[in-house]
């Protein structure tokens, strides 16, 4: 009990900081650049499944003749378009496109539209084929954009003819003056313009959304917006920049009628994803063919329209667009619906997956819930379709809980089976078995832009790096720097670390956001994902020192919060309580209410997913933005997080899942293995150091690091090995194995067997790499002899006998024919069920193709393991084992989860009373 005083105090900001992450709703949205390298299946993940070729071209129609302005053969490939998933991302890629100019930040804007010949990609409902029904027919008024600005165009009197009216290959109709106003014009709407083309969103449900101007008067639908939030992401629609060499690529953002009801993709419903290479508008300005109403006057007006539609655009290629220039809108991608456009594009036909809520839709009932770990998430989502989809099995159902939270629920019999990374060194109270079911891990994803604004395509870190971000040792702000004297001498931010800037030579240096790029977003929750990035620091040499309070080369020491901090650990505490004093311009709400700085840059997030969906688009969550509603009101002014942060000035780094980052697109950067300098000493290159990047390669080659541990019954990731063991040359340190732990005795004969079969599925068909439901996703290795992992499946399948069997035995790691009990379990063959008051959750037969003998014939199989120990062992563990264990586990419940419940009381009653006293104050104020 004397420990829980220094650990309370350790960890007394960590639950008020995930309370303030909690008030942040991140949506995820695509992002520009090159794929990062995750870890992933033996799935032939870089292919392409979808590739087309097109001729392209923008044609005048001069006195009856044609005029080719250019022609291109446009080539495209898609990187995935089947089983997808909400918010999964998609690698877009081209070449033979006209080289983008005026290129503005955010590709994801509306404002982007006025880039000069972008690739513009849209998400559109219906089919794009000939002889389909027209309400079921992709066209520009089925495709998604969330502004009015990208479907309206309006010009006044002098302007009477803009490039899309005298589009050649526009239909007459929607040549005319005003095309596509409701009638009738909705009040709200402003007065006619002279021309007006309104482009309606129409769902193939049937709705109607006009948009029209003044900022949609004539409607919207609800996913719409008419200013970007910068503390959620864009649209998916993309301008997109083609490089010189006609060359491009994008990461684009799938929906599914989970993220965007109006657009409506489904199983149901069909979509597809369209590439519009924009090259201007092919014009027809004589309008021969039209009624007169309809053609440009002779003279000065037929000669504006000319000179307009024919422009070529303001901007050279690769030119960044800059205010007061203007642009050609002919060129633009404003016009991405305008016939000729429209006649130039690809259309990629889109497959989805089941609803994340199939099982529930399904509505079956009978089943097992396995809670625990965030690292199983995508594996979980494509596996429990597989179940409930099937007659023959049964649901089931993952809660991402915590793992340590998940083996105290465990011990305590609130859960019968468990996802966890660690095996407890006292066991469980019953005898229980660690099946491994995947091999994957955690990531240090990135989004950062390069010296040149660019996306940086390659990252490197040390464990002393990733020590100085969890510390908060930059001091992240000049004010800061200025006044916290421990922390005066080190450099701002990570980018002005001369040990970063020796490693990655092309990431910036001495940015301005200095703020996200001074801390690595982590969970704010306990997490075996923590414990092993820890471990990970705490066996590299350079990194430990530098906890320990001795500078690194170049004099930076660690934050004085955190020197000697014992590592590993679950949980990364929030220690710096430095207030410093901020000037009302620099930050006014810092200004009347000081509080701890660093605490507000770390900001960690509650959950592994959400870290990887504010990477997705670089949203800091660091809570640092003073923001007031009203100028000049303090009294409205809140700490708000930084947002989302623009291309071209984007960085942030965060611990993520692999098979987040997978399913994400994000880049990884590569992890310090192995090191021949000393730790004082200096360098200025990454010579001497060995970087492992997440792939199939390195994943395999931590394989051998996986050393077995009888004690435990599991195999842990030996670091030493990592570092010294030439059999792991080139193996990820970040690798991560996961187990189901379920008991082999206590629990009911329909649980057993639904809990066997899961088993036996998990490393046969589930490590079958693949999309569709039941099959592996990317960012995990599967489980097979070819990867070196057949010892462990073949572990999980003796493993789900005992499990079935429910005998009290857990198999040896190594098959002997002599399974021995769990350590620290008590086993009682005679009273296999589960107690009277915990229903069974599955119904009392379950078969299907991953069943075992027992389940197939009724009986129990032993197999090769032993027999229950004798009475008076087993009445003498009886009364030891479960008592002590339970009061262990029930101990460890209670020190962790007993200070947050008193934090919380305190917080509140300390922001109550402060709320009284500021209250006092300014009424005091406000007396004459």
């Amino acid at each position: 009990m004397m420990d829980a005083v220094p650990r309370l105090s350790a960890r007394w900001l960590r639950p008020l900081a995930a309370l303030a992450a909690l008030t942040v709703v991140v949506v995820v949205a695509p992002g520009i650049g090159a794929s990062g390298r995750v870890a992933a299946s033996d799935q032939p993940s870089s292919a392409a499944e979808f590739t087309a070729s097109k001729q392209i071209s923008r044609v005048h129609l001069v006195a009856g003749q044609d005029q080719v302005v250019e022609q291109r053969t446009f080539n495209v490939s898609v990187s995935k378009t089947t089983s997808l998933r909400g918010h999964q991302m998609v690698d877009v890629s081209w070449s033979g496109a006209h080289p983008t100019g005026g290129i503005l930040p955010d590709p994801n804007s509306g404002t982007s539209a006025r880039d000069e010949y972008p690739v513009v990609l849209l998400q559109c409902a219906g089919t794009d084929e000939d002889g389909v029904p027209a309400a079921q027919r992709l066209t520009p008024e089925t495709c998604w954009t969330a502004t009015p600005s990208e479907r309206f165009q309006s010009s006044g009197v002098g302007d009477a003819f803009p490039p899309h009216r005298v589009d050649r290959y526009a239909e007459p109709v929607d040549r005319r003056a005003i095309v596509g106003e409701p009638q009738p014009r909705p009040g709200e709407c402003s007065v006619p313009a002279t021309s007006e083309r309104w482009v309606h969103l129409r769902t193939l449900a049937g709705a109607d959304h006009p948009y029209g101007p003044a900022g949609g008067c004539a409607g919207m639908p609800s996913e719409a917006v008419t200013v970007g939030d910068t503390l959620s992401s864009p649209s998916n629609t993309t301008y997109a920049t083609t490089e010189l060499d006609g060359r491009g690529a994008a990461k684009f953002d799938v929906w599914t009628n989970e993220e965007n009801a109006s657009l409506g993709c489904s199983q149901s419903m069909t979509c597809a994803l369209v590439v519009v290479p924009i090259l201007g508008i092919s014009c027809d300005v004589d309008a021969a063919a039209l009624p007169p109403a309809d053609r440009p006057a002779p003279g000065a007006e037929a000669d504006a329209a000319r000179t307009q539609c024919t422009r070529q655009g303001q901007f050279p290629p690769g030119e960044r667009s800059f205010v007061g220039k203007s642009y050609d809108l002919a060129v633009s991608g404003a016009l991405w619906w305008a016939a000729s456009n429209w006649r130039n594009r690809v259309t990629v036909p889109l497959q989805f997956a089941p609803p994340s809520n199939v099982c529930d839709i399904v509505g079956k009932t009978d089943g097992i819930d396995v809670y625990g770990s965030e690292l199983m998430a995508q594996a979980t989502a494509q596996w429990s379709p597989r179940f409930c989809l099937d007659p023959s099995l049964f649901k089931f159902k993952h809660v991402q809980t915590p793992e340590p939270q998940a083996r105290a629920a465990l011990a305590l019999g609130s859960a019968r089976g468990i996802f966890s990374s660690s095996a407890p060194d006292v066991g469980f109270p019953l005898p229980t078995v660690n099946a491994p079911v995947a091999m994957t891990g955690f990531a240090v994803s990135f989004t950062i832009d390069d010296a040149n604004k660019q996306h940086l395509q390659r990252l490197r870190l040390t464990p002393r790096l990733l020590a100085k971000l969890l510390t908060g040792s930059y001091p992240a702000d000049l004010y800061v720097k200025a006044q916290h004297s421990a922390l005066g001498h080190n450099p701002l931010d990570l980018t002005s670390d001369p040990e970063f800037q020796a490693l990655n030579p092309d990431a910036p240096q001495g940015i301005g956001n200095s703020v996200s790029a001074s801390t690595l977003v982590t969970i704010s929750s306990d997490s075996d994902v923590m414990s092993a990035l820890t471990a990970y620091i705490h066996s590299d040499a350079e990194a430990r020192s530098f906890l320990e309070g001795n500078p690194d080369p170049w004099g930076m020491t660690v934050n004085p919060a955190y020197r000697g901090i014992s590592l590993p650990t679950t949980a990364w505490p929030l220690l710096d309580t430095f207030v410093p004093q901020f000037t009302e311009p620099a930050n006014a709400c810092l200004f009347y209410n000081p509080v701890p700085y660093m605490p507000l840059v770390a900001a960690p997030l509650p959950r592994l997913v959400q870290i990887a969906q504010s990477l997705q688009f670089a949203i800091a969550n660091s809570t640092t933005r003073c923001h007031q509603p009203v100028e000049g009101v303090i009294e409205q002014a809140r700490l708000k997080p930084i947002g989302r942060e623009f291309p071209g000035f984007r960085f942030m780094v965060g611990i993520t899942s692999l098979g987040d980052a997978a399913r994400y697109g994000l880049d990884t950067a590569e992890l310090q293995t192995r090191s021949s300098l000393r730790p004082d000493q200096p360098f200025t290159d990454a010579e001497g150091r060995t970087f492992v990047a997440p792939d199939d390669d390195s994943m395999r080659a931590a394989v051998a690091a996986l050393k077995p541990d009888e004690t435990t019954r599991s195999w842990p990731l030996s670091y030493s090995a990592l570092r010294d063991d030439p059999s792991t040359a080139g193996a990820y340190p970040g690798a991560m194995l996961v187990y189901a732990q379920v008991p082999t005795s206590g629990l009911p004969v329909p649980e057993a067997k639904a809990f066997a079969t899961f088993l036996r599925f998990a490393v046969t068909d589930g490590q079958k790499p693949g999309y569709g439901n039941g099959q592996l996703p990317p960012g995990y290795l599967p489980l097979t002899a070819a990867n070196g992992l057949g010892a462990l499946v073949a572990y999980t399948q003796r493993a789900a006998d005992a499990v079935e069997s429910q005998d009290g035995s857990v198999p040896d790691l190594v098959s002997t024919g002599v399974p021995t009990e769990a350590p620290g379990s008590s086993v009682d063959t005679e009273s296999p069920s589960a107690p009277s008051d915990t229903p069974a959750a599955v119904s009392s037969e379950v078969g299907g193709p991953y069943a075992g003998p027992a389940a197939r014939n009724g009986a129990r199989t032993t197999g090769n393991r032993t027999k229950a120990p004798a009475a008076a062992a087993r009445a003498d563990i009886k009364k030891r084992a479960p008592a002590v264990l339970t009061l262990s586990y029930l101990s460890d419940v209670v020190g962790r989860f007993l200070p947050w419940v008193i934090i919380i009381g305190l917080a509140a009653g300390a922001i109550a009373g402060g709320l009284y006293a500021v209250a006092r104050v300014r009424v005091a104020r406000s007396q004459p």
